[in-house]
């Protein structure tokens, strides 16, 4: 039941109404279309959403970054492993205390290695 007060200038008109005939729209059929409706966009929005933080980056690496992470992969298969905010200047310094008969290819690697990047 809703009730409508209007007011004029000193006259007050009370009217009551019943809900039931004014608002057809909220039927349960309606309600279950709403559902539906809100469904069906949820998924296609977590569905784009997940694409787009989920896809796939491919970084493209340039030559240098390929051959410095070859010359990373065979120390690492001799036990010297590259720190994960280490720089390539401190990796060379670590890896000159530990193979000092490669000190100039090492050497020479991290340089052009540095210079390139």
């Amino acid at each position: 039941m809703i009730w409508i007060i209007a007011g004029n200038a000193g006259s007050l008109i009370i009217t009551v109404t019943t809900v039931q005939n004014s608002l057809p729209l909220w039927g349960i059929n309606h309600i279950k279309s709403l559902v539906i409706r809100l469904i069906v966009s949820l998924g296609v929005f977590i569905a784009l959403l997940s694409l787009l933080l989920f896809r796939r980056q491919n970084k493209k690496l340039d030559k240098a970054s390929i051959v410095y992470n070859r010359y990373c992969a065979k120390l690492a298969k001799k036990q010297l492993f590259i720190g994960t905010s280490e720089e390539a200047k401190d990796f060379s310094e670590r890896t000159l205390a530990r193979f000092p008969d490669q000190a100039e290819k090492i050497a020479d690697i991290t340089n052009l290695y540095i210079k390139i990047r």
